[in-house]
């Protein structure tokens, strides 16, 4: 069976549906993760150019680095050193060169992030708020952790939360 479209919450990014969906022409639809930058004085993970196809990042002061998937890139701390905007990419002694971490589905990540910047992409992803309020309703009622050992009872736990769900909203349907 081909899934033409997934959505998905990004905790599950890492699925091996995701991978088989991709594989066969299959469009991902989930929020990215965001950036995180731990000094907000400096350069952001964003302000990087990446080049996808060639596998290259270039700073915002143009060296250029390769990258693999799932590495850190290391910049050249003798060129960092040299460089006039050390001061905002890089807090701390010389020597050192600046460091970007490159996530194993960093092109997926990107092609998110392009998503959510548009109009229409913001629009597709706001098609799945119904289905994210039915999940944070079960786990309102369910918590955040399993209940039980072992997969079968908290299978079981989960359709019982959803099919109180799912009598709930019935109900309210019907009042209305």
């Amino acid at each position: 069976m081909r899934i033409g479209e997934l959505n998905i919450d990004r905790a599950y990014i890492q699925s091996l549906l995701v991978d088989v969906t991709r594989a066969h022409g299959g469009e991902i639809l989930c929020r990215p993760w965001t950036v995180a930058n731990t000094n907000s004085h400096t350069f952001a993970k964003a302000d990087f150019h990446f080049d996808m196809r060639a596998r290259t990042i270039t700073c915002p002061a143009g060296q250029k680095q390769p990258f693999r998937l799932g590495m850190v890139v290391k910049f050249e701390a003798t060129t960092c050193d040299r460089c006039e905007e050390r001061a905002r990419c890089i807090k701390g002694a010389r020597g050192r060169g600046r460091r970007v971490s490159i996530h194993k589905d960093e092109p997926l990540q990107h092609r998110l992030r392009k998503l959510v910047a548009t109009k229409k992409g913001r629009a597709r992803l706001r098609l799945r708020i119904p289905v994210e309020h039915r999940l944070a309703h079960i786990v309102q009622r369910q918590g955040q952790r399993a209940r039980y050992f072992g997969v079968r009872a908290n299978l079981f736990d989960l359709r019982r939360a959803a099919a109180l769900q799912n009598l709930e909203t019935i109900q309210r349907k019907m009042a209305a």
